[in-house]
This record gives structure tokens, C-alpha cells and sequence, in this order.
């Protein structure tokens, strides 16, 4: 009889196949909830689950009962008991503990509620939702009154991503939705003007404008009448037709298209900031482009970002990184367009919102796997040490730069920059109102934690939006 083999290794999961195949099926530890959450219709939900070698699985969200659903969610598959009950007492009476099938129903209520919408929960939610039981029988039902006043209402400030769904929510809902835009208050209005912060932006833009091409010659004139249209969405079947032709002749088509309509509009847009172009041309180009995974994706956004901060208001309105990172993301840039994308970091001439969207870029490839956050916070560590020199000299950006990359370096758990945020800090080149302060960048970076990694852009939403 044969000996069986007793050199077989134990192979640990990964943070994701672990949370995938196991993560629900550990005992529950504690559940926590704001206490107010009735009362402002926000709710931060803790689930904890017991591993077998007693540290735990936890994972919190960031729960909209009124509105937008799961805002957020983020967790850590392997954390010391006494950190996490270190944590909770740091909240003090913020929170209280809830039995498991309340966050349960809470949870899912919030995210149908949030579908009558058509809004999906936040990117996160794809991670970290397998720390929740299955939504079935075994679980009692809790009914909860999810809205306002019978409604659907969202609470949110002007320009805001969330501020961009109100016409799709009211065309979805009509009367049985409302909402507030917030804004600053009146005291604080003389001490900010928009258009002498544009101003600003437009003394510090400069860019050597290549030769634009002045006419298309295209392998598909079709592709040239489909998205020089004013057409808000592309039709099913002409996207279907798109993927079906010669992929080259598709992308060199589209990136000639980008090129033809910058070269179009540019100098108008320059001229008279209030022009706003009759076509979403270079939206459907850009997320064409990213579902073709194409590397033009990449020399399409990389232009644009070369553009001012009026052409891309005017071209993509605010919803630019929505359009612009997953060109970016899918073209799968290696060590040349990581090389593109650091040296656009230390030029300067650019608006202050393309650096935010290179960070944010970067962030979202960076929680992809640990080979791209090594290669992403190589990238941050040398530009956030040039950061004050920058600042200092007052023509390169606008400390909305810094607070958001502080905001990104929160995102990948960057503690080991700490020093170089707190020199930003103490100098004054940070907006508390985008990152809050110090102590609270602090806290939250030195709160152990893993990144789930996890798409933040998929094939399937890219194409969602081409046809929405």
C-alpha cells in the first residue's frame, strides 16, 4: 500500500478568497451602530466575526437610510481583538451594540431601497459584503422606514458626485423624490469667489498645444457620425457594432476622433469659458476606449489632462474621473506610462483638478494588488516631498492637491507618511474642510487595516455608462 504524501503544504487563502469562502460562515463577535442614525438618516454599521485563531474579521459601511444606500465600506480580515475593542471605546457614545440580524436588515433595506434608484451601492461593497449572511429566509425580516417623509431624499452638497444623479433619480422617481444641496454658510460666502478662484486656475494653466489633426480620415466614418453626434448614450447595438469591427482600426478611429474634436474646441472653450459643446464626444471616447482596453485609452486621457480646467468642465462636466480613470486604468500602463504619469505630477501648468485626477488614478490601480501599490506609493513618497517646494512658490497648485492626495494616502493605509503630511500641515498647504485635521489623518492611518482589493471600474459598469 502506497504511503500518502505527508509533505502537502498549508496554503493560507488570500484576504480576498478568504472573505469570499469563508468570511460568513465565522461566529459573530459584535455588531455596532450610530445611535443617531434614525434621527439623521446616516448610519456607520460594525460587523466583527471570531476567526479560528482568535483575531478577527470586521468590516464597517457607511450606510445611507434616506437615500444613496451603502456609501462606503472598507475592513480588515485579520484583526487583534484588543485593537478593535481599543477602537469602539474610542467612539464613546457614538456607538451602541446591535444584534447581528438588525445590521443585517439594515444593511440590505438600505441597498434595495437605494436600487428603486438605480444607485449601486459604492465600489468597496463588492469586498467587504462577504462578511454578511446570505439576504434569505433563515434571516428574520425587520421592516424599517428607509427615506423621508415617504420619499426618497438626498442631503448633499453642490458639485458633489451624489449632486449629479438628481436628474436621473427625479426622472426615475419623479415626485416621490427630494433633496437638499447643502453649501457653506452665508457668513462664509464674501471669502470664497468662484470665478476669482477660476481666475487663479488660469493664470497657473500653460500648454504648448500640438498640431491638432484638421480633418478625419477614418477606417469607419461611421464611428465619426456616432460620436460627433449630440446623442446622450450609445444605443446597444451600435456599441455591439463597435466591438465587432477590427480592433486596431477602432481605437486609431477614436483616438483621431479625441484629437480632432480638442483641436475643435479648444480655442473656443479658451475664449469664452461659458461654451459648452453640443456632444459628449469625448466622454463615449474615453470609456470606449477603456472597454477596448486600448493604449490609446491612455493617450486620449493624457491630452485632455494637458487641457485647462475649462475645457475638461466643458467637455466632462464634474464628473471627470468617472470618464478619464478608466481610460487610464484599462489601458494597463507599464513602465512607460507610469513614467508619463509621475512627470505630469511634477510639471507644473496643469489645473489643480488634473494632478487630482492622476492621484486618484494612481489610488485606484494601486488597489489592484501589492505589486501596484509598491509601484503607486514609490510614485506619491516623491512627489509629496516636493510638495511644499511647489506650494511655496504659489504657481504650480492649489492645496486642493495636497488634501486630496491625503485623502488618496488614507485610502491605501500610507501611515509610513506620515511626517510628510504633518509638514504639509504645519505649513498651511492643506484644506481641513476636504481631509480634516492632522490628528484626525493620524488616527485613521494608524488604525490597522488591510485594502481589499477590488475593481474599482469593471468591464460591465464601463459599459453601463456607454449606454445609460
Amino acid at each position: 500500500m502506497a504511503k500518502k504524501n505527508s509533505n502537502k503544504k498549508n496554503v493560507s487563502l488570500s484576504p480576498e478568497k478568504f472573505l469570499k469562502e469563508k468570511a460568513n460562515k465565522l461566529p459573530i463577535y459584535k455588531c455596532y451602530v450610530s445611535r443617531d442614525y434614525q434621527k439623521t438618516g446616516e448610519a456607520m454599521v460594525i460587523i466583527s466575526r471570531t476567526r479560528g485563531n482568535g483575531k478577527l474579521c470586521t468590516a464597517s459601511y457607511l450606510i445611507d437610510l434616506w437615500c444613496m444606500g451603502i456609501k462606503d465600506s472598507y475592513g480588515n480580515v485579520n484583526l487583534e481583538k484588543d485593537v478593535f475593542e481599543d477602537h469602539i471605546a474610542k467612539q464613546g457614545n457614538i456607538l451602541e451594540e446591535i444584534d447581528y440580524t438588525t445590521v443585517h436588515n439594515l444593511i440590505y433595506g438600505a441597498l434595495e431601497f437605494a436600487e428603486e434608484a438605480d444607485i449601486e451601492p459604492h465600489f468597496s461593497f463588492r469586498t467587504w459584503k462577504y462578511l454578511l449572511a446570505e439576504d434569505n429566509d433563515e434571516i428574520p425580516l425587520i421592516e424599517f422606514e428607509f427615506g423621508k417623509d415617504g420619499k426618497h431624499f438626498l442631503v448633499t452638497e453642490p458639485g458633489s458626485p451624489a449632486s449629479m444623479l438628481i436628474p436621473r433619480i427625479k426622472n426615475k422617481l419623479g415626485d416621490r423624490f427630494d433633496y437638499i444641496l447643502g453649501g457653506m454658510e452665508d457668513d462664509m460666502l464674501p471669502y470664497f469667489d468662484e470665478e476669482e478662484w477660476k481666475e487663479e486656475e488660469r493664470k497657473r494653466f500653460h500648454y504648448d498645444y500640438p498640431d491638432y489633426p484638421s480633418r478625419l480620415n477614418l477606417h469607419h466614418p461611421y464611428l465619426g457620425e456616432l460620436l460627433l453626434s449630440d446623442t446622450p448614450s450609445i444605443p446597444q447595438k451600435d456599441l455591439d457594432k463597435i466591438l465587432s469591427l477590427p480592433k486596431e482600426e477602432v481605437e486609431n478611429d477614436i483616438l483621431q476622433i479625441v484629437m480632432w474634436e480638442i483641436g475643435d474646441t479648444y480655442r473656443k472653450i479658451n475664449s469664452n469659458p461659458k461654451f459648452v459643446p453640443e456632444n459628449s464626444t469625448l466622454i463615449h471616447s474615453l470609456l470606449l476606449l477603456a472597454a477596448l482596453e486600448s493604449k490609446n485609452g491612455f493617450k486620449a486621457a493624457m491630452e485632455i489632462l494637458h487641457q485647462s480646467d475649462d475645457f475638461i468642465e466643458s467637455h466632462l462636466d464634474i464628473e471627470s474621473t468617472e470618464f478619464l480613470i478608466p481610460a487610464i486604468k484599462f489601458s494597463n500602463p507599464g513602465e512607460e506610462e507610469f513614467k508619463m504619469l509621475e512627470d505630469f505630477l511634477h510639471e507644473k501648468g496643469h489645473c489643480s483638478n488634473a494632478y487630482t485626477v492622476v492621484g486618484e488614478a494612481l489610488t485606484t490601480i494601486a488597489q489592484e494588488s501589492e505589486t501596484e501599490k509598491k509601484r503607486v506609493m514609490d510614485i506619491f513618497t516623491r512627489w509629496i516631498r516636493k510638495m511644499p517646494e511647489y506650494l511655496e512658490k504659489g504657481d504650480w497648485f492649489n492645496i486642493e492637491v495636497p488634501s486630496f492626495l491625503i485623502c488618496n494616502l488614507m485610502d491605501l493605509g500610507a501611515s509610513e507618511l506620515l511626517p510628510e503630511i504633518k509638514v504639509l500641515f504645519d505649513a498651511g498647504f492643506v484644506d481641513e474642510s476636504i481631509c480634516d485635521d492632522f490628528n484626525y489623518v493620524k488616527g485613521e492611518m494608524e488604525m490597522p487595516h488591510t485594502i481589499g482589493f477590488s475593481p474599482r471600474y469593471t468591464h460591465e459598469s464601463i459599459l453601463n455608462l456607454i449606454t445609460r
